[in-house]
């Protein structure tokens, strides 16, 4: 038996690696504005590193997987993003 992601990989995502979506983000936070510039210059690494924050507490706690919600108040952990940017 084979399984295929094809939702995600062929029809929604437009870039190569899943972690490409950040740099898309990166770009829309800087069009928006708001944000503090740090945040903004830097989102894609932050974003990656808050992922692997949230997957070092969850393993601490003796969980296998992580949340959204996890991840983001990891990245509310390591920089000055509001309860409200989140």
């Amino acid at each position: 038996m084979y399984s295929f992601d094809v939702f995600d990989t062929i029809i929604t995502r437009c870039t190569a690696k899943p972690q490409g979506i950040f740099m898309i983000m990166q770009e829309k936070l800087r069009k928006m504005g708001g944000y503090d510039s740090f945040i903004v210059e830097n989102f894609y690494e932050l974003r990656k590193g808050a992922e692997e924050l949230a997957r070092v507490h969850a393993a601490k706690n003796g969980e296998q997987e992580i949340t959204l919600d996890g991840i983001y108040q990891a990245l509310a952990s390591t920089t000055c993003v509001t309860r409200a940017q989140l």
